[in-house]
């Protein structure tokens, strides 16, 4: 036996027969009690939604932390199948009432990999506790617990343990033996191979219509099927693999993808196969349909799925239908949302309706100007035109509806920019696939992002929202005094310092340059307040209270300077102040 084992464990291996399962299991037999083991490890591991291996081995061993890699993935490994995460433990069992997991999630540093380091920032580092893992293990949801602090602050927690407290759309849709109000189900899988035991003969007609999920309608990223878009199944699926059931080929429907990219109501019975699913329900439900289509392509749904899907974020933009199952939707009259809920189901019927109508209007239009055309021997690609003024009208409704969608679940300014950064900063930045990628908007310093209100706003949006933040809940606990902000950045050692001032008065941000001096002692302050651990640097937050006045310092990178950073720094200098104070 032995006192340490460090080691790299086959990946092979699906779900419960992941080969790296194995190897766990044998590295705690040839520790000694008490012994620690450091592997690097497949992060499916951790992602497999039956997860009785996790359960058990997170009660043999004393998982002490997680280092999860996932937004390396293309960068330490390029070819690896799937992200990897490093998992140090002792070889003894935790005291489960207490035990707290170290979790870290590094994001993608250009200066760090120079250096041939991985940079962890205090924002990317958080503690599990160990019960409510095992706890997720029993509920099929340890992958969410995980993921949810990849991308997640602390106040992304606490709004995603809002919505995750509201009734799920499991609720409403489920398999056709289930019997609840509405059902969802996958297309038929067709006998490609011809290796199927027992197959299927199709029970259709020819002329029965069939949705592609590479039908041109989709580039457009339509939010409604048209019979255009569609053509005659005709005899291309001579021998099916599995036929499902045929009430979820029905209208209405939505009809969403596996990969979540594609998403659409459709009022029609259409045949589809197993890479497109569908929602359906009753026609008297079609306004609640329509709204579930619209709201699934929201910025609130993507927030949800992004933070609580295993793939996406961390692997590929894929979410599993029981995943998507997971979002929030509550229906009219539920206490927790507004009390306008139903209105604003008919206003966004409506404005689809007017959609839809315009679309049509459009389509008329295009198909007699082709005609014309054709006469003169003019030269008119049709598809293009229409899928091109398709996309802009579906976008200009997804635009008017978001704040519907805001209002329905009764969201906070607060709420609503968590939602925001998410969608326009950390999504598109997460996992990028190669060193100088521009996806990454997360590095871009402040001065020179194109992200709105960021762009016109600069360090003033991050500022803003702080004082804005701690000045209402001053005001909630009625005192008279307020905070205000002045700040700037360095360029030579492209650090950033806002200066947080309690007076009488609220005053917008001032924007101050820092001096030269200043900055340079700043930098060596910032250096030596972080921590090395061989190729790890664990950088920590610089928050000094001196007097009436707070110093906030940071690299210039928009990761550090979002509204979401203001919200969660508000948090901390409250909780200090009321710590200072005796309070908590």
């Amino acid at each position: 036996t032995f006192n340490c084992i460090i080691g790299n464990p086959p990946w092979e291996g699906r779900q419960s027969k992941l080969s790296a399962q194995k190897y766990l299991q044998k590295v705690s037999r040839l520790l000694n009690d008490g012994g620690t083991g450091c592997l690097l490890l497949p992060i499916k591991i951790l992602q497999y939604k039956k997860d009785t291996f996790q359960a058990e081995w997170l009660t043999q061993v004393t998982l002490e932390s997680v280092l999860q890699l996932a937004d390396y993935r293309h960068l330490l490994f390029q070819n690896a199948k799937t992200p990897a995460f490093i998992a140090r433990f002792k070889n003894m069992p935790p005291q489960l009432a207490q035990h707290m997991v170290e979790f870290s999630a590094p994001k993608f540093n250009r200066d760090g990999l120079r250096q041939g380091v991985v940079t962890i920032t205090p924002s990317s580092r958080s503690r599990l506790p160990l019960g409510d893992i095992l706890a997720a293990t029993q509920s099929e949801t340890a992958p969410v617990v995980w993921k949810r602090r990849l991308w997640g602050t602390s106040r992304d927690q606490k709004f995603l343990d809002l919505l995750q407290s509201l009734p799920p759309l499991s609720k409403l849709a489920g398999a056709p033996n289930e019997g609840k109000r509405w059902i969802k189900g996958q297309g038929f899988q067709p006998n490609t191979s011809g290796k199927s035991k027992n197959p299927k003969r199709p029970w259709w007609k020819k002329t029965e219509l069939f949705i592609s999920a590479r039908a041109s309608c989709w580039a457009s990223k339509c939010i409604q099927v048209y019979i255009e878009d569609c053509e005659e199944i005709g005899d291309r699926f001579p021998s099916l693999h599995r036929t499902r059931d045929k009430r979820i080929y029905k209208a209405p429907m939505v009809l969403v993808s596996q990969g979540f990219g594609k998403v659409a109501y459709c009022d029609f019975d259409v045949l589809f196969q197993d890479s497109l699913q569908s929602i359906a329900g009753p026609y008297e439900d079609a306004n609640l349909l329509i709204f579930l289509a619209v709201y699934l392509r929201s910025k609130l749904a993507r927030y949800f799925l992004f933070h609580t899907s295993a793939n996406w974020g961390s692997e590929r933009e894929k979410v599993h239908l029981n995943e998507l199952l997971r979002v929030p939707f509550p229906l009219p009259g539920h206490k927790f949302i507004s009390l306008k809920a139903g209105l604003i189901v008919k206003q966004v019927s409506k404005k689809f309706g007017n959609l839809r109508t315009q679309l049509q209007d459009t389509l008329n239009d295009l198909k007699t100007d082709t005609k014309r055309s054709s006469l003169f021997g003019d030269d008119v690609n049709f598809s293009k035109q229409w899928q091109r003024e398709r996309k802009r009208q579906i976008d200009t409704l997804q635009n008017e509806v978001e704040p519907l969608i805001y209002s329905y679940f009764g969201l906070t300014d607060q709420e609503v920019t968590l939602v925001e950064d998410t969608n326009q900063i950390f999504e598109p930045s997460s996992t990028p696939t190669t060193w100088q990628t521009e996806q990454t908007v997360t590095l871009n310093p402040l001065e020179k992002t194109n992200i709105e209100p960021y762009a016109t706003q600069g360090l003033g949006a991050y500022a803003n929202t702080l004082t804005k933040t701690l000045n209402t809940w001053a005001e909630a606990e009625s005192s008279s005094l307020r905070v205000h902000a002045e700040g700037g950045s360095d360029e030579q050692t492209g650090l950033t310092m806002v200066i947080v001032s309690l007076s009488n008065t609220d005053r917008p941000f001032q924007q101050k340059p820092i001096s030269r001096n200043l900055a340079g002692k700043l930098k060596n302050f910032h250096r030596l307040a972080q921590m090395d651990h061989g190729t790890l640097i664990y950088q920590r937050d610089i928050l000094l209270f001196q007097g009436r006045q707070i110093h906030i310092v940071r690299p210039n990178i928009l990761l550090n300077w979002t509204r979401t950073a203001a919200l969660n720094d508000a948090a901390r200098i409250y909780g200090e102040i009321a710590f200072a104070h005796g309070e908590l």
